[in-house]
């Protein structure tokens, strides 16, 4: 379960809702509003982003996707980072002649899971010698030229070609067809051949299974080897997963959709590595305890950037990440790629789970940089080869929160951090330890992707009263160019204040957004936009709701609310609405049913009702299996609460959701029915968890408004 980033309404409600002399506006005003519609065609002022920024070798040339400021068709676009000039090099259009993208199921679910909604070009990868890009598009990937933009389709052949990856030497391109792993030539020579064999209806090759996908951030089955002469694959056996059916009922004629789907304390996907020859061949398998660490959560073989380039690409070593289904022992091993013979080179233990990081980076020494919570707050470690730590590189008061790069030409390690949940700065570390030199920073988070070799950061810089900013900077800091935005202007920046709440539980950060034109001893509804997950406040803060979703994240909101209104005195605390989707859903709706006293109105969407109708990988990681913890599942689901509803609750959920399956909306609104109570309800017929659709998005936000204007005027 990630977070899904949703649009507030929370202004208009509370200023409609603070003038008792107005009328209420109604709901096609509402749909019909230029605020709402500006916000849903622009995504929150969210396109027009330059967004996959990848730089050629030689440093001159950055390319990106990006859309208009009102529509989400990507194009590609190349950036000449010495005169500034700024061309588009391909478009979907152009690349298929005009024909639509066809995504298979395949490729429509792994997007799903990466939270893209962008049509057009979606991704592309970038030669490593920087002279073509790789398009997949549908059936077809393009193969595209930076300096003519010149294009011709691969020879990758029917049926389509999901995920595919580039050889480091950039001759060949590895992708899933029917469950199987194919490579083809990127010359256009030749045509498609399969490496694996043997897949069948539950078996696969190649694909990355659901829960690595959705809840483990790992989105790829095949790997190649740096010498571009072998690839790790996945194989997936998911024949004692159980089958979740997606039917959708406004089609009753359709053939339902059948997908694996593990809840807790059910089988799992069972998950084996192997290697295999770009020519073909038998498979190595890699040999782990997979019945003590059935979780494949990392797969390293990237050879470390050489510090002066070019340089000749080793084989490389094959690392990888390995994890217990209780998710508190995580082992990293090295893999002897020849003999698939392992060995640890450490281990991370936690008695609540261990948290899955990409802080992991092989040097050229050998060693490789690592992060751990072993001592209660993340810092990065620097490793030898043979797993032993040789030094702690950053310290508490760094506040460090995840590794951008490695730049070994000078010896720094580039990093996320920051000791506040409300900014982030990206800042320089030496190999040898030392403090901190920052790199970039601003009034808002800064975040960074880093080139292979470290020298180079594509920086997003955000704001908090401005659009966010996109360039490229040298690791020293310098900057080298401002990547060209289409950004539509915000009419009105909102100024949000931003407060620290010292509470019993610990601080917790908040910021208050409030009408323009507000005047003091003026007193507001408040509208409680919420996730609930834990924010960048170390191991101990985020740990306290092992065990239990159910007391913890809500005591936190409505305590907030009381320290807030002591500061704020605008706040209106008779009059709270609440509302989140996916956990923030779930949060929403367990707000109103435990607290009627603190919130007097909800709007869930897409919530999980029932933890045991969730997926195994992140249910199990917070609550543990169901058998060992009966009670704290029981006091996590919504449905025994459904009894206690004396507040006005909307829910909301989409009819194709196959992530928080539209099934937990159902069993709630039985269990309300059951003991006399009816929700309101909005179905989104067709939709998933990402209420991708704009008209739909309208129209939802449009309903929550009035739904929480009427019912905080009350």
């Amino acid at each position: 379960m990630k977070r899904v980033l949703l649009s507030a309404l929370a202004l208009t409600v509370a200023a409609c809702a603070a003038l008792p002399t107005k009328p209420l506006p109604s709901l096609e005003q509402l749909v019909h509003d230029p605020a709402l519609e500006t916000y849903v065609t622009t995504r929150g002022h969210r396109l027009g982003q330059p967004a996959s920024v990848q730089l050629t070798r030689d440093g001159k040339t950055a390319l990106f996707l990006l859309s208009g400021p009102r529509s989400d068709v990507r194009e590609l676009h190349a950036l000449d980072l010495a005169t500034g000039a700024d061309k588009v090099l391909a478009t979907a259009a152009t690349l298929l002649g005009g024909a639509e993208v066809h995504l298979s199921r395949e490729q429509a679910a792994q997007r799903e899971r990466m939270r893209v909604t962008a049509r057009g070009i979606a991704s592309f990868e970038l030669s490593h010698d920087g002279r073509f890009a790789l398009v997949p598009l549908g059936d077809e990937i393009s193969r595209v030229e930076v300096a003519s933009g010149l294009s011709a389709a691969l020879p990758v052949g029917s049926g389509g070609a999901f995920d595919p990856q580039l050889s480091p030497d950039d001759s060949l391109v590895a992708f899933v067809r029917a469950r199987e792993v194919w490579v083809a030539n990127t010359d256009g020579s030749g045509s498609a051949r399969q490496l694996t064999h043997g897949s069948s209806a539950t078996l696969s090759h190649g694909t990355a299974e659901f829960v690595a996908q959705e809840e483990m951030d790992r989105f790829h089955g095949t790997f190649w080897s740096p010498d571009s002469q072998s690839l790790a694959v996945q194989e997936t056996d998911e024949s004692g997963v159980e089958v979740f059916t997606l039917a959708d009922p406004a089609h009753g004629w359709q053939a339902p959709e059948a997908s694996p789907y593990p809840r807790p304390g059910h089988p799992n996907a069972i998950v084996r590595l192997g290697v295999i020859s770009i020519r073909g061949g038998p498979m190595t398998w890699i040999k782990w305890d997979r019945e003590r660490f059935p979780y494949l959560a990392r797969v390293h073989w990237v050879a470390p950037a050489p510090a002066m380039a070019p340089a000749p690409v080793p084989a490389g070593p094959l690392v990888i990440e390995v994890m217990t289904r209780a998710q508190r022992d995580l082992t990293l091993l090295r893999v002897d790629p020849a003999s698939g013979a392992t060995r640890a080179l450490l281990n991370e233990h936690d008695d609540a789970w261990v948290e899955l990081t990409n802080d992991f980076s092989e040097l050229s020494t050998g060693g490789f940089l690592w992060s751990s919570e072993r001592s209660g707050q993340r810092k990065l470690e620097l490793h030898g080869a043979d797993g032993a730590l040789e030094k702690v590189l950053t310290n508490d008061a760094a506040g460090f929160r995840s590794l951008v790069g490695v730049d070994e030409a000078a010896q720094v390690a580039l990093i996320a951090a920051g000791t506040d949940a409300t900014s982030q700065l990206i800042a320089a570390v030496s190999l040898q330890g030392g403090p901190l030199r920052t790199v970039a920073e601003g009034d808002g988070p800064a975040t960074a992707v880093a080139s292979r070799d470290g020298r180079l950061l594509w920086l997003r810089q955000d704001h908090v009263a401005a659009l966010p900013e996109q360039s490229l900077i040298q690791s020293s800091g310098t900057q080298l160019a401002r990547l060209p935005s289409a950004m539509e202007p915000i009419a009105r920046l909102p100024r949000p204040r931003f407060l620290t709440l010292d509470l019993p539980q610990g601080r917790l950060n908040a910021a208050v957004l409030l009408p323009s034109w507000a005047k003091a001893g003026q007193r507001f509804p408040v509208i409680d936009w919420v996730y609930g997950g834990p924010p960048h406040r170390g191991r101990a803060f985020a740990r306290a709701i092992a065990g239990s979703f159910a007391d913890v994240p809500l005591g936190d909101q409505a305590d907030a609310l009381v320290a807030l209104a002591a500061q704020e005195p605008a706040l209106d605390l008779q009059h709270v609405g609440i509302i989140g989707a996916s956990f923030g859903g779930y949060l929403s709706a367990l707000a109103v049913l435990k607290r009627p006293d603190r919130f007097q109105a909800g709007v869930a969407l897409a919530p999980v009702t029932d933890w045991l109708e969730y997926d195994t990988t992140y249910t199990e990681r917070y609550l543990g299996l169901p058998a060992e913890n009966p009670r704290g599942y029981e006091e996590s689901s919504l449905l025994g609460y459904a009894k206690a509803l004396r507040r006005p609750l909307l829910l909301g959920h989409g009819t194709a959701d196959d992530n928080v399956h539209f099934g937990h909306t159902l069993e709630l609104i039985a269990a309300l029915e059951q003991t006399g109570h009816a929700p309101s309800v909005f179905l989104i017929p067709g939709q998933t968890h990402l209420f991708a659709d704009r008209t739909t998005q309208e129209v939802l936000w449009a309903n929550a408004a009035r739904f929480l204007l009427e019912e905080l005027k009350r």
